[in-house]
């Protein structure tokens, strides 16, 4: 079976609902700026080759998040995303 090779193009798909008054909490984090999602990943950045077990670093500031999933794909020879190729889920909450 050939090595596969993921890259760090690593989507995360937000499953996002409004969250009820139980987890509203006194000090809610300011909102994130307009067109802004509210998460960044800082590690690894797009189009970075990982292997094997790696951490995704970043940071989260959506109060209405209650779960993701974290997806990779595997990269052609010339390092670009193959056409219809098929996003593995890697995680997810």
């Amino acid at each position: 079976m050939r090595t596969r090779w993921f890259s760090a193009a690593v989507v995360l798909f937000l499953l996002v609902s409004v969250a009820g008054s139980a987890l509203a909490q006194d000090t809610a984090p300011p909102p994130a700026p307009a067109g802004s999602t509210g998460i960044v990943i800082t590690w690894p950045t797009p189009v970075t080759e990982v292997h094997g077990v790696i951490d995704v670093v970043g940071t989260v500031n959506e109060p209405d998040l209650v779960a993701y999933v974290l997806e990779a794909v595997a990269l052609d020879e010339q390092m670009q995303v193959p056409e219809n190729a098929a996003w593995l889920p890697m995680a997810g909450a």
